[in-house]
């Protein structure tokens, strides 16, 4: 190691030494930087994965509170309320029920269509055992 050290007290060494210093200089200066470039990008992520949760979040409590809307809407629908009216599975046969329980059909095809979250809908009337849903009126 002595021999090293002769050779940097050597005049032409001084140049090898500015160098040296010059490349440390400018390590620090790279690492300090790449530091703060590192905290940056993490805290521009933190914020933008936060910002995401929120809209997701809101996206889907909205969708939620819509699909919670229809069926209150599907329960006060004239159709839907004309069907509660039938008490046994022959009179929902009756043209006039069937084609109410179609204008159900159609309304919850239209709804399905417009909003891709929802696979599919059914109601149940468990006064005449019937289940009408997007493709029509079954009896369950």
């Amino acid at each position: 190691m002595s021999k090293f050290f002769r050779k940097i007290r050597q005049p032409g060494s001084r140049w090898l030494k500015s160098y040296i210093v010059i490349i440390f200089s400018i390590a620090i200066v790279l690492l300090v930087y790449s530091l703060f470039i590192i905290k940056s990008v993490k805290k521009d992520t933190d914020q933008n994965n936060r910002r995401f949760a929120t809209y997701f979040n809101t996206t889907i409590e909205n969708r939620l509170k819509s699909i919670q809307d229809y069926s209150y809407t599907l329960l006060m629908d004239s159709s839907a309320r004309k069907l509660h009216d039938y008490h046994d599975s022959e009179a929902m046969n009756s043209v006039d029920a069937l084609s109410e329980a179609y204008e159900i059909v159609y309304g919850v095809r239209d709804f399905i269509t417009a909003n891709g979250m929802i696979e599919d809908i059914f109601v149940y009337y468990p006064e005449t055992d019937q289940i009408i849903g997007r493709y029509g009126s079954f009896p369950s």
